[in-house]
């Protein structure tokens, strides 16, 4: 069930995503000679930042810098290509990267972090999920010790919280860690135990470090992704009734995941992700989850 919902999740996330993110692109309002004027619509700028002028095909057809912002409003000089009014505009870097004239820097050293790294820490919200094979404890009519019983159905929550990092190698190409503590609770019907008469459960709080490649979308103030990656967790506190909890050991997680991140402004973004982790089967186990995850990042 979860893992059916994970896809129509994902998929309603990232375009919703898309959408704002074309809806709140800065554009062209009128030409004259050499300069544009600019409705920002929100998105960040400085005199020296530069954009592509991006047609309704969405192909690039001229760079322009701004020299003047006030307000919501700019004026931009087309340094290459022809623009015409309309246009959308499409930060060229991340961060919207541009020269800027004082002291020999640039934007995206003093908005965007060195080598374009943000750190920060984010919260989620899990959906946890167990399929659990319950085995007779004690000889019956039927049945023997050890024989299967039934294959109980275990679900749960709970909450987590990491640090992020997050490195760009180009302005598409991104990778995040994360590395907390990571909770998973669940517990479904009452058969295990001595008698079989136990409230099945599993109560893990795990040390995960994880990592994702992620590909962005949009290079724009609202960023949509998609990706994947793996985890590997080491339990910290463990209890269970629903199989031996001494076979609770380290493990890996293999991650797929989409989001976005909102950048307020060029020093400061909120990350979002919708995440589904899928942990190794075993012989009596399988488990996965269904997360949510929402933070605050800055430069690095």
């Amino acid at each position: 069930m979860m893992r059916t919902l994970f896809v129509p999740c994902l998929s309603v996330l990232l375009f919703a995503s898309v959408l704002l993110s074309v809806a709140n692109a800065a554009d062209i309002i009128k030409i004259k000679g050499a300069s544009a004027l600019i409705d920002l619509k929100g998105e960040p700028a400085v005199p020296g930042d530069l954009f592509y002028a991006v047609a309704v095909d969405g192909k690039k057809r001229a760079i322009v810098q701004i020299s003047k912002v006030k307000g919501d409003k700019a004026i931009g000089h087309i340094n290459k290509g022809k623009a015409e009014a309309g246009m959308t505009l499409e930060p060229k870097a991340p961060g919207a990267l541009s020269p800027v004239a004082s002291g020999g820097k640039n934007h995206a050293e003093k908005g965007a972090g060195k080598g374009n790294m943000y750190w920060g820490g984010m919260l989620g919200y899990a959906m946890d999920s167990a399929k659990v094979k319950v085995l007779w404890q004690q000889a019956g009519t039927g049945h023997v010790a050890g024989d299967t019983k039934e294959v109980a159905s275990l679900s749960g929550s709970g909450i987590t919280a990491t640090g992020l990092f997050d490195y760009g190698f180009t302005p598409n190409l991104w990778v995040r860690a994360l590395f907390g503590l990571e909770n998973f609770n669940v517990k479904g019907p009452a058969s295990c135990g001595e008698g079989n008469d136990t409230t099945c459960d599993s109560k893990i709080m795990y040390l995960n470090g994880s990592g994702v490649a992620r590909w962005v979308f949009l290079t724009g103030p609202i960023r949509p992704w998609a990706g994947a990656g793996l985890g590997i967790m080491f339990p910290v506190t463990k209890s269970s009734t629903a199989f031996d909890a001494s076979s609770i050991a380290s493990t890996q997680v293999i991650l797929f995941e989409g989001g976005l991140d909102y950048f307020i402004n060029p020093k400061m973004y909120l990350p979002i992700s919708l995440e589904y982790g899928l942990l190794p089967k075993s012989a009596q186990v399988e488990a996965n989850w269904i997360e949510l995850r929402f933070g605050i990042a800055v430069p690095f």
